[in-house]
């Protein structure tokens, strides 16, 4: 939708995120046959979120569903979509946090 709206529409970017999503896809498959090989085994992953235990598959999901929520929001926000201040401020927050790590 971003580039629509700004008009930067480019078959590298969307092959990009084609890859992107595809290699998304495939680390919840391999999270979820991890699972499946450990299933069996006395091999005890201490992974938990709220004292609830975690299978790899499922922290891959998590983490990409974060990842795509903070893409949408940045996307949105270039597109002039109004956010509240708390949102933008967290964002902003995160967006210095990760140029700091790029410093390093």
């Amino acid at each position: 939708l971003k580039s629509i709206y700004k008009k930067e529409i480019s078959s590298k970017k969307a092959f990009r995120g084609i890859i992107k999503k595809a290699s998304c896809i495939l680390a919840v498959i391999i999270g979820a046959s991890l699972d499946k090989l450990i299933e069996g085994t006395p091999i005890n992953v201490p992974i938990s979120l709220f004292n609830i235990p975690l299978s790899f598959k499922e922290l891959i999901i998590f983490s990409v569903i974060g990842n795509e929520g903070i893409s949408i929001i940045e996307n949105l926000g270039e597109m002039n979509f109004p956010f509240p201040l708390f949102i933008k401020k967290f964002f902003k927050q995160l967006k210095q946090q990760d140029d700091d790590k790029k410093l390093d």
